[in-house]
């Protein structure tokens, strides 16, 4: 697992604790050493100062952003309470402002992306669907070990659906679910099953569903039972991956019971005491999963 994802499970730590000021005081530590991280170190630098009242440092860290080519989305900022503290200061609205500008324009071209890694052959696919304000690129990093150790190929597929300069979602679910029926149109019967983090862990649960394929969800952003309540198939396989601390955990859960209770093959692999972010040791827990899955 890549360092920089153990420091943001840290950071996430304390801010679901509360505690604000460690929080800022971790990413401060992490702006010096990851100049690449930038997109999400100064989006963290603006909530947390934002958080603490700091509003000016706060408009800064976006500042610096902009002037770097980052942008998050008109959704990103409405939608956020940690930059609530911000919103009638005027030069928070000047930027906020330019950065729509940004997203506007890179909306008009911005398509769905796909991207194939072939391994054995005869082991078929694994689906695999990025999170929220995430990009295949990237994504497909915390996989490779545990693809390499089991020999699946994997077929990643990045949403058209932009929300900041190097991250895409999947907010519109009709147009998500239509973008990756075409992605797999082709491959759809060599793909084993079908998996997703968080929002993407939903659009797979859905093409699971559809397709009657097994799933591993990880760390699935699930509310209710609602599209559980549409599983049908009774020889697929549904796994939940996610941690005692993350928001949908107990979402999570409830979806377990409602399947198990129904005679489904699911079960719930505990990532232990952390929140909605990859661990150390992911990769160990997710090779057991998806072993378990490809298992007859």
């Amino acid at each position: 697992m890549e360092e920089f994802e153990i420091i943001r499970s840290a950071i996430f730590e304390k801010y679901n604790e509360g505690k604000y000021l460690e929080s800022l005081k971790l990413v401060n530590e992490a702006s010096s050493i990851y100049s690449d991280q930038d997109d999400s170190i100064l989006y963290w630098k603006a909530c947390f100062y934002s958080l603490l009242g700091q509003s000016k440092n706060a408009i800064d860290a976006l500042k610096a952003a902009y002037d770097k080519g980052i942008w998050w989305s008109p959704r990103q900022f409405e939608s956020d309470p940690d930059l609530d503290n911000l919103r009638n200061e005027g030069e928070f609205i000047i930027i906020k402002n330019k950065m729509e500008e940004k997203y506007r324009k890179a909306s008009i071209d911005a398509e769905m992306e796909m991207v194939i890694e072939e391994r054995d052959e005869s082991e078929g696919y694994l689906l695999n669907l990025h999170w929220k304000n995430d990009n295949i690129e990237h994504y497909r990093k915390f996989f490779t070990h545990s693809l390499d150790a089991i020999g699946i190929g994997a077929i990643y597929v990045q949403s058209s659906q932009i929300m900041s300069s190097r991250g895409y979602c999947w907010d519109d679910k009709a147009i998500a679910q239509s973008e990756v029926e075409k992605a797999i149109v082709n491959k759809v019967n060599k793909i084993r099953a079908m998996c997703g983090y968080s929002q993407g862990a939903n659009i797979a649960l859905m093409m699971s569903i559809k397709y009657e394929k097994d799933y591993i969800g990880i760390m699935p952003a699930l509310r209710d039972t609602t599209i559980a309540k549409m599983i049908i198939n009774q020889k697929a396989k549904y796994r939940f991956v996610v941690g005692e601390l993350d928001p949908f955990y107990k979402a999570c859960q409830e979806n377990l019971r409602y399947l198990v209770e129904r005679g489904f093959d699911a079960k719930l692999i505990n990532l232990g005491n952390i929140g909605h972010s990859f661990d150390r040791n992911f990769d160990l827990k997710f090779e057991t999963t998806l072993q378990d899955i490809l298992s007859q």
